[in-house]
């Protein structure tokens, strides 16, 4: 889904929030230092993020640092972006500024049962966090012969389609985990590397992390549960009418001329 930071500049702006000299944007934190004990991490791959978040502007590039947290059971992938600056405002801050328009989601694949998937989606300032869970996607992978090396694994490449887009990625036999970025998976070996047919979004992992098995934390932030479709409806109608969509969401906001602020859209699934 398209990145509601670029949303967040236009709220921080007309709610009267001052920006440092930096133009940084003004968003709002989440507790990440405590949780429920899901799983325990065995590996972290951590990906290089990239994505167009405005379509029509192929030459304006937005960079994150995922992280996917490897467990026995379980895998959760997060931007590191956001979880830091979350860190750092527990140590005695309340509004987090960040230039950066990072995907506010979190990804639990095996959650709460293997065969499913739950997402946790970020809204903007004190809207909620919206959750759906759903069925684990069944890909129809194409594996295909070329090989090459990605972080120091060799990796087989491999094609599927999934959310109206064709994807390409490289997987890594050695490692032995049916896991990706996003919600894409079951490929035999960990994927390394992984973009869409428009290089709209690509992943491409630059390191791994291995620290003695911690805790994988499910993040309690009373989310309010939803379905995927009811959630995409909702993104949606943010971008076509800002400011009556956040007063739905109990957000009071004033926009102070037409609410229609004509932000691109450019989710990962379509």
């Amino acid at each position: 889904m398209k990145p509601l930071l670029t949303l967040f500049s236009s709220l921080t702006l007309a709610l009267g929030i001052v920006l440092p000299a930096s133009g940084q944007i003004a968003t709002f934190c989440r507790p990440v230092s405590d949780g429920d004990s899901i799983d325990r991490v065995q590996l972290t791959a951590v990906y290089r993020m990239t994505y167009h978040f405005d379509p029509s502007d192929t030459a304006t590039l937005v960079t994150d640092e995922v992280w996917l947290e490897i467990g026995k059971k379980m895998s959760k992938q997060y931007s590191r972006i956001m979880c830091d600056l979350d860190l750092k405002s527990e140590e005695g801050g309340g509004i987090l500024n960040t230039n950066e328009h990072v995907l506010p989601i979190v990804v639990y694949t095996g959650l709460p049962s293997a065969d499913e998937v739950t997402v946790d989606y970020r809204l903007p300032l004190r809207a909620p966090v919206m959750r759906y869970t759903e069925k684990r996607p069944r890909l129809d992978w194409q594996l295909g012969e070329e090989k090459r090396e990605i972080a120091g694994k060799e990796c087989q490449v491999a094609t599927c389609d999934f959310g109206g887009r064709h994807w390409t990625a490289w997987f890594a036999p050695d490692l032995p985990y049916p896991y990706g970025p996003y919600k894409l998976g079951g490929l035999p070996g960990l994927i390394l590397e992984l973009y869409d047919g428009e290089i709209d979004y690509h992943y491409t992992c630059i390191g791994f992390r291995m620290d003695g098995e911690p805790k994988m934390l499910e993040w309690k932030w009373d989310q309010k549960e939803t379905t995927k479709e009811q959630l995409q409806k909702l993104v949606r109608s943010l971008y076509a009418n800002t400011e009556a969509t956040m007063k739905a969401l109990g957000v009071s906001a004033k926009f102070g001329g037409d609410p229609m602020l004509d932000l691109p859209y450019n989710p990962i699934e379509r």
